[in-house]
């Protein structure tokens, strides 16, 4: 008992040293989502999805491509490990995969504007801009419980969207946006929203709301210097919109930064990035799912990246191999 208690003590207020480790992986492309599952990693692309063995890193298949075909998709915005499936997400249907990549089936969209779609037991769960889109009423982004044919059951949260105008002149919006999405674990939803702070609501299988994680948080102001690292990394992302719009974006500041960058719960843990920085790695906040600390780390700043088993995985662009490569750190 007492070595227990002398681990657990240890582990809440020690640093860890992180060991980071990397291999190459020249199958890799063009990365856009990394997933974890057991001893499996998948890495989605365009069109396709790439299957590693984490306990050699031998690469063992490629699956998917793109096009609007069954078992095909555009575009890959989001891949999801749901026990012993892979759930997809392209520009207009989740596809569904067994996690050897055989194509399992698909639901497509025709309604909603999504940027998430779940399935929950015989349900979805959905997150998709809602309201009045080609008038001038008011428009969401909501976060929603769907039936089997995807149509709405019960709005879980939501947010107003500010229109964008009709000139051809700036297009304002803020550079540094509060965090309002849902993330997945065990048949419950964790909803995060960061316009109330540290705060993060957990909701059943069934839509209802079971508790709410609301904690204290440490105030991070953005510094001028943030401000024009900001802005130089915003020039890259924002290139292709304003070249096909031919409108400037206009970014706005606020004081302070969100509560969290971003959030995953995985094994049983809460993962929180803050935008608290130390040689330029972000802190993670590990918690139980009540949301009690148990510890802190501080993880490589990285775009592609993942959690499981304790270890945060990352890709890289290495320019002068010119391949992607794998790192992983333990975080505890």
């Amino acid at each position: 008992m007492k070595k227990v208690i002398f681990t657990l003590i240890l582990f809440q207020f020690v640093p860890m040293l992180l060991a980071i480790k990397r291999v190459s992986l020249p199958e890799v492309h063009r990365p856009q989502k990394i997933a974890v599952n057991g001893n499996r990693m998948y890495i989605a692309e365009a069109g396709s999805i790439l299957i590693y063995n984490l306990e050699n890193f031998k690469f063992l298949k490629r699956f998917g491509r793109r096009g609007e075909g069954p078992g095909e998709v555009q575009l890959i915005q989001n891949v999801f490990v749901k026990k012993d499936q892979l759930v997809v997400n392209s520009m207009k249907k989740i596809l569904l995969f067994s996690i050897n990549g055989d194509y399992i089936g698909e639901k497509r969209l025709s309604k909603i504007v999504t940027r998430f779609i779940y399935p929950i037991k015989d349900k979805y769960v959905g997150a998709y801009i809602a309201g009045d889109l080609r008038g001038e009423g008011k428009v969401y982004y909501r976060i929603a419980f769907l039936d089997a044919k995807l149509n709405h059951i019960k709005t879980l949260a939501e947010r107003e969207l500010p229109r964008k105008g009709k000139t051809t002149g700036r297009l304002k919006t803020d550079a540094v946006k509060d965090f309002f999405k849902p993330r997945f674990y065990e048949d419950r939803v964790y909803i995060g929203d960061t316009w109330n702070g540290f705060y993060i609501e957990v909701f059943s299988n069934k839509g209802e709301r079971i508790y709410t994680i609301d904690k204290k948080y440490e105030k991070i102001k953005i510094t001028k210097e943030q401000i024009k690292n900001i802005l130089r990394w915003k020039k890259q992302e924002d290139g292709f919109f304003t070249s096909l719009t031919g409108r400037e974006i206009k970014y706005n500041f606020r004081e302070y930064f969100p509560a969290y960058k971003d959030f995953t719960v995985q094994d049983d843990k809460i993962y929180v990035f803050t935008y608290k920085t130390k040689n330029e790695r972000q802190e993670v906040i590990i918690m139980d799912l009540d949301g009690k600390q148990l510890g802190k780390a501080f993880a490589t700043i990285a775009r592609i990246n993942t959690i499981a088993n304790g270890r945060y995985y990352y890709l890289k662009d290495n320019l002068d191999k010119e391949e992607w490569e794998l790192y992983w750190e333990e975080l505890y």
